[in-house]
């Protein structure tokens, strides 16, 4: 089974990028990115359909935005967004998920460069949580995490890896190009992790960005997240559903209780098998947003000569190697707004679409938070979390006291006397008609969740006449011998 898979990458400023990071995420599966640099400001609305975001953005002594966290996670992982942590040097911004069914906090990190160091930071950070993983640019260097040479980051890192009882990990390849091509390509985009005991597979990317950093991908094994169970699509072919019903034999009408009790579960089963056969069931359709073949090309021309220059450091090839990245960035963007322009087109021919579309538009769902628990835990997966609403409501809808039990007793004794009567044979005996039960289907609710037997009120307004009928005449013998199975 595959884990939980991060993206985490020095973007260099986000809202350029933003194609780029979506065509990513989306063909490498990524469930949570971990975005550091992102040079974002207020109007900048950087979102990625599918995914929560949360963002941290910075200004510098100049007014311009610099600097910057955000973190992407899939709307269907039930996560929290952690409180800013109290950090002189170093950025984070954190979420936190259930891994292997325990908490995980998850921090996007910027430390910027220099030759200091803030052990207390680090601390902070790892203390966030009994498993912590932060994954960014750190700016530290060190061979034990496969960069070329030291730092004096790196090794008070290194030191306080040993003194802390951390995990430092970086990939097997350079992640940092400098645009300098006096300096050599080092590895300073890392993994730092305390508490988390599965293995981390590092994987970095081939870029096709103009960033000077390139992404990673940072799978955990053992580490598959809480997601909310897509819903499957339930369809019912209601005419097929009558025509089980009339094809079953008919019930006599009942005589006594035990016939009653009897004949009411045989109408409950003839139902609930007549909707089992008649409803198909199937998952959401996935439908992926492929590029056109000729962008793919240009894509892939791009990555070649991205390694190219990486191989050569050459000024000239840098030179093309950019402007083939904005001719790649200009072609998305294109690609993004003609693939608007299209639904929006298709979308005005068709009230019901849209309808959606301007629902999808404004009114975004909320992601889908844990649950806290009475001792202070938080409730990540789905039966956990129903356990939880059933214990509070079974706590919360508990019978009033009464204020006089005795007079509460009498009256309870009375009704019991009165329901165990019959019926005087000098009154009109009871009948209920199959077109009463007919009406009273027809003015149920239509979308109220179904009881204990799983019949929803639907089938209840598509019942068959015979149906109808035998339901007629279970009712009208519950009434007459005021018997309630």
């Amino acid at each position: 089974m595959m884990g939980l898979r991060l993206l985490y990458w020095n973007v260099r400023g986000l809202a350029t990028k933003m194609a780029y990071l979506r065509q990513v995420v989306k063909t490498q599966n990524i469930d949570i990115a971990l975005i550091n640099e992102t040079h974002c400001g207020p109007r900048d609305t950087c979102k990625i359909s599918g995914y929560i975001a949360y963002r941290q953005d910075h200004t510098s002594p100049q007014n311009r935005a610099y600097r910057g966290l955000a973190v992407y996670i899939r709307r269907r992982i039930p996560h929290r967004r952690l409180d800013d942590l109290p950090l002189r040097e170093i950025y984070a911004l954190g979420i936190e998920v259930e891994v292997a069914g325990k908490p995980l906090a998850i921090y996007s990190i910027y430390y910027p460069p220099s030759d200091s160091y803030c052990s207390a930071d680090v601390k902070t950070i790892l203390d966030a949580g009994e498993a912590v993983l932060t994954a960014g640019d750190w700016n530290a260097k060190d061979p034990h995490w496969n960069a070329t040479k030291t730092s004096p980051r790196g090794t008070q890192l290194l030191h306080d890896a040993d003194a802390l009882a951390f995990e430092v990990i970086g990939p097997d390849v350079p992640t940092h190009y400098p645009d300098q091509t006096a300096w050599v390509p080092d590895t300073i985009d890392l993994v730092v992790y305390r508490g988390f005991h599965g293995r981390i597979a590092l994987d970095v990317l081939v870029d096709e960005f103009l960033s000077d950093h390139q992404p990673v991908v940072a799978e955990l094994s053992d580490s598959t997240p809480n997601t909310t169970p897509t819903q499957p699509r339930r369809t019912i072919d209601w005419s097929m559903f009558q025509t089980t019903l009339d094809a079953a034999p008919s019930l006599p009408t009942p005589s006594n209780a035990q016939e009653i009790d009897d004949t009411a579960v045989k109408l409950t089963s003839l139902i609930q098998n007549a909707l089992t056969a008649a409803t198909t069931t199937e998952n959401p359709k996935i439908i992926e947003d492929r590029l056109p073949g000729r962008l793919m090309k240009l894509i892939a021309e791009k990555r070649t000569l991205r390694r190219q220059w990486q191989a050569s450091r050459c000024p000239r090839q840098k030179a093309d190697l950019n402007r083939l990245a904005l001719k790649v960035r200009r072609a998305l963007e294109d690609h993004a707004k003609t693939s608007w322009e299209t639904i929006v087109d298709v979308a005005t021919t068709d009230w019901v679409r849209l309808h959606r579309l301007c629902r999808s538009l404004n009114g975004q769902r909320d992601p889908v938070r844990p649950l806290k628990h009475h001792d202070g835990s938080y409730i990540y997966s789905a039966s956990s979390r129903a356990e939880l609403f059933t214990d509070h409501l079974e706590t919360q809808f508990q019978p009033n006291p009464a204020k006089d039990p005795v007079r509460a007793r009498r009256i309870e004794t009375a009704a019991e006397d009165l329901m165990r009567q019959r019926i005087p044979a000098e009154e009109d005996p009871i009948y209920i008609s199959p077109s009463a039960v007919f009406r009273a289907a027809r003015s149920l609710k239509a979308r109220k969740a179904p009881g204990p037997d799983g019949i929803p009120n639907l089938a209840l307004r598509h019942l068959s006449k015979r149906m109808l009928a035998s339901l007629a005449r279970l009712y009208t013998a519950i009434a007459r011998h005021t018997h309630f199975p």
